[in-house]
């Protein structure tokens, strides 16, 4: 499943797949997604093999509690979305998911339709997401436009000699968010502040005496997730790395790049791509979370 809402196996194989004859997607609307069905959510993105902890649920429902919406049916979530929005700059869509024996009945379109509207809905300036090459066309009829790629990279982070030596701290800090905030132009201070609060590592740099650059990572269910990236020079981006490389300790980690010159930068640091998307806004607006500072997401749920 891919997270605009097609349907493939885990190698990106299509799937042909039966939808139980009772399932009837306009029968019953999507409904916000509580504590006691995070479990259930958790199952629902590990079947389609993704990254995504039951922490990671839990963090979609903390930062806006009626944001993320899921479709039940006998007592098991089957579909899914989520829109998290960062004041009124943007609204993001992402965790559009549909449990494998419900696809091909038109769930995956009813849950992008019901986070279109809720995205809609917040007021936002602009509505974002990251699409597959499958969901590209389907986002462009609904007057999405790309404004820049988004790879992931995956492997073992290494480390390189001539990277600098500066010290670099750890722990979130205002200076870390008022970096943040002019870099990508929105507050994004409650959702750096959850991932600090649950089990994220905050490091940044600094440089006469101002924040230069953060990263954070974060545990994911199969592998950790370095995201998101902010540095305003490649001295901050390789300190950064360096210290990443030495913290994760050889573990697999994956991240999502959002130019060709940080993938080159990745790839020199022993990561391969795994997956290549388009990150899509409506309307167009070449800036929003993929300025020049911000080199790697916090993931496809969170732009």
């Amino acid at each position: 499943m891919t997270d605009d809402g097609i349907a493939t196996g885990p190698q990106g194989r299509s799937l042909v797949l039966m939808t139980p004859a009772s399932m009837d997607p306009s029968a019953k609307p999507f409904q916000p997604l509580d504590e006691t069905l995070l479990h259930s959510a958790f199952r629902l993105s590990s079947l389609a093999g993704w990254n995504q902890t039951a922490g990671d649920w839990h963090r979609l429902v903390r930062i806006d509690p009626a944001g993320t919406g899921v479709w039940v049916d006998q007592g098991e979530v089957r579909a899914s979305y989520s829109v998290t929005t960062y004041g009124r700059e943007a609204a993001w869509i992402g965790m559009i998911l549909v449990d494998p024996a419900y696809r091909s009945g038109g769930l995956g379109k009813a849950a992008f339709q019901a986070a279109l509207d809720r995205a809609r809905g917040s007021g936002c300036r602009v509505l974002g997401l990251d699409a597959s090459d499958l969901g590209e066309p389907i986002y462009v009829k609904k007057g999405f436009e790309a404004i820049c790629p988004v790879a992931r990279w995956g492997g073992v982070l290494g480390a390189v000699a001539n990277a600098p030596q500066d010290p670099v701290q750890t722990g979130l800090h205002r200076g870390i968010l008022e970096f943040d905030a002019r870099s990508t132009g929105m507050d994004r201070s409650a959702l750096l502040g959850d991932l600090a609060a649950t089990g994220g590592t905050v490091l940044s740099s600094n440089r006469g005496g101002k924040t230069s650059g953060y990263a954070v990572i974060r545990p994911g269910r199969t592998a950790f997730h370095l995201g998101p990236v902010v540095a305003r020079t490649d001295e901050d981006l390789a300190l950064l790395l360096n210290e990443a490389s030495a913290w994760l300790q050889g573990r697999e980690m994956i991240c999502d790049a959002l130019s060709e010159a940080t993938g080159s930068v990745l790839r020199s640091r022993g990561l391969a791509p795994q997956r290549h998307l388009k990150r899509m806004t409506l309307p167009a607006s070449a800036g929003c979370l993929c300025g020049p500072e911000l080199l790697c997401a916090t993931g496809f749920e969170w732009g």
